[in-house]
């Protein structure tokens, strides 16, 4: 057989799977040495662990991977493959032996001793729900004796994100409270789930106009930074906080709670701020007043007529009006539609008003002298349990100028240093310097007795009586009006004489001036 022949056979026989049996090769062929070398082999195996085999979307999980190389060789060009499937998002990767690529899913380790072994750590993303499978397999260079450990696998199953759905409402007991009172404010807080809540916190801080007062659970509540601690919440519990607060001044004020701070995301962030309004009570009063007679005469009775109405727009209590009554008028009586007067303090204690109610007081007084030249009453509301928005009409007045006349009496002498037997001549004037027009006027001036020679009167105005000594002057005009009055005679002895306004209508608030007195000595 052919050196060509022979090479055919053999192929023949490696293609049947005949190379288990002998091939005999004829006497011609050249004498082979044989000699049986064992192919190297590594026995390479690999590993898998990952540190959250249950996350939820959102969380990292670490994969760890561990190569051992159990020889009888060196394992040289080992490549692990362990590409990460879809819903894991590579985020960081870390080994100490070799390189690893996240878009090819190669962790290139290259040559490892026996007995040695290399690590890679793989950090990612759980980002879809559902079944994961990451398998990571094992290669080299060299043959390897068992590969039923060059491969690694992990089941991740990934679960919805923990969350609990934290809810607020809050309410306060009293939401039109009067200036002063104390309200209450309750927060509920319930968590709809569906897992535990922890480190919840809630902000509440009180707005201007309500300062607070305490707070229950009042550990838990710190009023200077309004944070409510609430902690650990479980599924479908329920908490509340009540926080009492004064209501300080007027305007309404929104108080609003809001959770601050959760573990765990909230997916309805809708319902994570409530609030609750104060809106003070108000109540517009409004006074006016009136008198029955602007000039009234002096010594008569007048009324004055307070009128309070509640413009509103709430009722209001607690009402007080203060009226003291001026100077120079005298109480005489009142008469209040509701309520009671006490003329001593002047306080009409009006008490309750609805919201379009009117009130009134009258008030009855006389006219004394002190009231000139005018005298003018002033009401103003002094108090109300509720907050006043117009606090301009809460003061009213009405003034009286009694009528009054200040007759002023003048009397002069001709010649103040006459002797015996010389004419004399007394001059009297009157005059109105007012403020209202006189009327029925008279002075009274009597003829002295030692002024002889049969007396002589003539008037400017009116009449005169030698017999009564009365002047009859009647009206006599305001702003300076005057008459005169002379009387003439003979001196003849001592002489004493004096006029004196004796009637005038409206009375004379001043009578200081009403008379006037000269005299003579004896010659």
């Amino acid at each position: 057989m052919g050196e060509v022949t022979r090479r055919e056979a053999m192929k023949a026989a490696l293609k049947a799977g005949a190379y288990a049996t002998p091939v005999v090769l004829s006497a011609t062929v050249p004498q082979m040495v044989s000699a049986a070398t064992p192919p190297l082999s590594a026995d390479l195996t690999i590993t898998k662990a990952v540190d959250i085999p249950a996350p939820a979307v959102g969380a990292n999980v670490t994969f760890t991977l561990v190569v051992n190389n159990r020889g009888p060789a060196v394992a040289t060009g080992v490549v692990v493959t362990d590409l990460l499937p879809a819903g894991l998002t590579f985020v960081s990767s870390s080994t100490l032996q070799g390189s690893y690529s996240a878009a090819t899913g190669l962790w290139t380790i290259g040559t490892l001793a026996i007995g040695a072994r290399a690590m890679l750590t793989l950090v990612a993303t759980a980002a879809i729900v559902g079944v994961t499978v990451n398998t990571a397999t094992v290669r080299a260079d060299q043959g390897d004796p068992d590969l039923s450990n060059n491969s690694a696998m992990v089941r991740v199953t990934v679960g919805a994100v923990p969350a609990a759905d934290l809810g607020l409402t809050k309410t306060v007991d009293n939401a039109t409270p009067n200036i002063g009172d104390v309200v209450t404010f309750t927060l509920t807080l319930t968590n709809a789930g569906p897992s535990a809540a922890s480190g919840v916190q809630v902000t509440d801080v009180l707005p201007v106009g309500l300062t607070f007062l305490s707070a229950t659970p009042s550990g838990a509540y710190v009023s200077a930074t309004g944070v409510w601690t609430v902690g650990t919440l479980a599924n479908g519990a329920t908490t509340t906080l009540a926080i009492r607060a004064t209501v300080a001044s007027a305007g309404a004020k929104t108080n609003t709670a809001t959770i601050s701070a959760s573990a765990l995301p909230d997916p309805v962030t809708t319902n994570n701020t409530a609030s609750a309004t104060v809106t003070p009570q108000q109540a517009d009063l409004g006074l006016t007043k009136t008198v029955d007679k602007l000039a009234p005469d002096l010594f008569s009775t007048v009324v004055f007529t307070l009128t309070l109405t509640n413009n509103g727009p709430n009722s209001a209590t607690g009402v007080t009006v203060t009226d003291a009554l001026p100077a120079g008028v005298i109480f005489v009586s009142s008469m209040p539609s509701q309520g009671s007067y006490n003329a001593v303090t002047g306080l009409w204690t009006v008490g309750a008003m609805a919201n379009g109610a009117t009130a009134t007081l009258k008030i009855t007084v006389t006219v004394g002298v002190a009231a000139l030249p005018s005298a003018t009453n002033t009401a103003n509301v002094s108090h109300s349990d509720q907050i006043d928005p117009v606090p301009g009409n809460n003061s009213a007045s009405a003034t009286v100028n009694p009528r009054s006349a200040d007759i002023e009496v003048t009397k002069a002498l001709g010649n103040e240093a006459p002797v015996r037997g010389e004419t004399l001549t007394y001059q009297v004037s009157v005059r109105n310097i007012g403020p209202n027009d006189a009327t029925g006027v008279a002075v009274t001036d009597p003829i002295p007795a030692n002024l002889g020679g049969g007396a002589v009167t003539v008037v400017d105005q009116g009449t005169y009586s030698s017999v009564t000594g009365i002047w009859s002057i009647g009206s006599l005009s305001a702003g300076g009006a005057s008459v005169s009055l002379f009387l003439q005679g003979s001196y003849d002895g001592p002489i004493t004489n004096t006029a004196t306004r004796t009637a005038s209508n409206p009375p004379d608030p001043n009578t200081s001036n009403d008379s006037q007195t000269v005299t003579l000595p004896t010659p």
